[in-house]
């Protein structure tokens, strides 16, 4: 059997349902795009620096990246640490801090260093 294509096409078209999919299939495909890409991602140590610095953390920028870098072990498989022991490891390193800072400084490093961001 031979299908007009351009008779399914305009089928297709002007069927409420099959459009509502099309266009729901085009807004997803980016959002999973931008996901996978995440997922292995490779650190960002500038931006990260530069985040952290304008939320007012003051630190020698090795120690940053390894503490950053420190969050990530912790929050990565098997480990599985949560957001709020990061924060709560980093406030022990930096008392003075407090823990919102802390948890600003482990939430950025996720953010920029962590190479599975996507999968915590």
């Amino acid at each position: 059997m031979r299908v007009n294509h351009d008779r399914l096409v305009s089928m297709l078209a002007h069927h409420p349902r099959s459009s509502r999919a099309v266009i729901g299939g085009v807004a997803v495909l980016p959002l999973i795009i931008m996901l996978a890409g995440q997922a292995r991602a490779e650190p960002n140590y500038a931006v990260f620096l530069q985040a952290i610095a304008g939320d007012g953390v003051v630190v020698d920028a090795d120690e940053a990246i390894r503490e950053g870098q420190d969050v990530c072990t912790l929050m990565a498989p098997p480990n599985g640490g949560s957001l709020w022991d990061a924060g709560k490891l980093v406030a022990s390193r930096h008392p003075d801090w407090g823990i919102h800072l802390a948890l600003k400084f482990a939430d950025r490093s996720v953010q920029d260093i962590c190479p599975n961001r996507g999968s915590f």
